[in-house]
C-alpha cells in the first residue's frame, strides 16, 4: 500500500499541483502562527511528507537556513531541488520513507509534517511506525507539529454515523483497514487515501510513541477565514 501512496504521489498532475503551492500558497497564516510560536530560526528541522517543498521552500525564505525536506516519492523531490538550484536556494532534499528514517537518534529539533500528510500514510501500523520514528529522530524535548481531520466535524457527522453501522453491519468497503480510512478522488480523478481520525486516536497515536502534547488548535482559530477550504487541527507535541 506503501507503494500506491508513492505511485499517486509521483503522478504529473500531482507534482504539479504541489510545485504550483510553492508560490501560489505559501505558508498558511495558521501554519506561519505555529511555527512563529514553537519554532526558532536556529532550529535543525526534518520537513516530513514536504512534496515539492511548499512548506520548506518557504521556511527557508523566512529565515529558517537548517531544514531538510523529505518525501517518498521522487517526482516531487526532484522538482524542488530544481527549484532551488533555479533560485539559488541552499537547500536540500532526500527520498525516504517516515516509517524509516534514514538518521542517527536525536538528530533534529524539530520535526513537521505538514497539511494532514500523517493521516495519509495508509495502515495503523505505518502511522505508528512513523511516529515512532519521528520521535527516536527528534532531540530530547524536541517538537513535533503536524495537522490532522478531525472525524468529528459537524458538516461530515451524518456521514461518520452512517459509516459506523456500514462497519458495525460488516458492510463497509472491503479496502479499508480501519474505521476512519477513505479513498477518493482528487480534482483530477486520481484515487487518493485519507484516514480521518478522532481527536483521542490522534492522542493515543502520539502519546503511545513517546509524545506529551503541548497543543491541539484548529486552524479556522488562529488562520484567515479562507483557510475554511482547508480546515484541520494542529497538533505540537513533545518528545517525553
Amino acid at each position: 500500500m506503501l507503494k500506491e501512496i508513492k505511485d499517486y504521489y509521483n503522478l504529473a498532475d500531482c507534482v504539479k499541483k504541489y510545485s504550483e503551492d510553492i508560490e501560489t500558497v505559501g505558508l498558511w497564516n495558521s501554519e506561519k502562527h505555529i511555527f512563529k510560536k514553537y519554532l526558532k530560526p536556529t532550529y535543525k528541522i526534518l520537513d516530513v511528507g514536504c512534496g515539492a517543498g511548499r512548506t520548506t521552500i518557504n521556511l527557508y525564505k523566512d529565515g529558517f537556513k537548517d531544514i531538510l525536506g523529505l518525501d517518498i516519492a521522487n517526482n516531487p523531490i526532484e522538482y524542488a531541488k530544481n527549484y532551488c538550484n533555479q533560485n539559488s536556494l541552499d537547500l536540500d532534499f532526500v527520498v525516504g520513507s517516515a516509517t524509516e528514517l534514514e538518521f542517527e537518534n536525536d538528530t533534529f529539533d524539530a520535526v513537521i509534517f505538514s497539511y494532514n500528510g500523517l493521516v495519509c500514510i495508509p495502515g495503523a501500523e505505518n502511522r505508528s511506525k512513523a511516529v515512532r520514528e519521528i520521535c527516536r529522530v527528534l532531540k530530547p524535548n524536541g517538537l513535533f507539529i503536524f495537522t490532522a481531520q478531525d472525524r468529528a466535524n459537524e458538516k461530515f457527522k451524518q456521514f461518520w454515523i452512517e459509516e459506523k453501522q456500514r462497519w458495525d453491519t460488516n458492510t463497509q468497503d472491503e479496502k479499508l483497514e480501519k474505521y476512519g480510512d477513505r479513498y477518493l478522488l482528487d480534482e483530477n480523478g486520481h484515487m487518493s487515501y485519507i484516514h480521518i481520525a478522532s481527536i483521542s486516536e490522534i492522542q493515543e497515536l502520539c502519546e503511545s510513541n513517546g509524545f506529551e502534547i503541548i497543543e491541539k488548535v484548529n486552524n479556522l482559530e488562529i488562520g484567515t477565514p479562507d483557510e475554511i477550504k482547508r480546515e484541520t487541527i494542529f497538533w505540537v507535541v513533545r518528545k517525553k
